[in-house]
């Protein structure tokens, strides 16, 4: 019995975090290799432009494959720009979503943009 419990104790013990920038099941890294774990909170456009416009860093998955093809990591005067235009103009065949990941420190914020949001394009390619 004792085993078992032991057993089930570290199944439930997660291991080391990940450092190579990316998503994971249960959290992202950005380029810095800095952890973040995964919000749950759902984001409309408007939500995300003001995390944007608060420092966040974007992390964009264009075709929305969970990073097969890669990411894009906007640079910050791409983000400027993106705030800068105001509202997020969304078209009728966007079908892009957001998902927001923090870290300890307050402040601290990583945006993930998934699927085409081509409004997006013009600020980042």
């Amino acid at each position: 019995m004792v085993d078992q419990v032991q057993q089930l104790s570290s199944a439930q013990q997660p291991g080391p975090r990940p450092t190579r920038p990316g998503l994971y099941s249960h959290g992202a890294v950005d380029a810095d290799g800095r952890w973040y774990d995964r919000a749950d909170e759902e984001l409309d456009d408007a939500a995300a432009l003001e995390v944007i416009r608060a420092g966040a860093v974007v992390l964009v998955d264009d075709c929305g494959c969970g990073g097969g093809c890669g990411y894009q990591w906007p640079t910050p005067d791409q983000l400027a720009a993106l705030v800068a235009a105001g509202p997020i103009q969304r078209r009728k065949k966007d079908s892009g979503s957001y998902a927001l990941y923090r870290r300890p420190e307050p402040g601290r914020q990583l945006l993930l943009i998934s699927e085409p949001l081509r409004w997006l394009q013009q600020f980042i390619d």
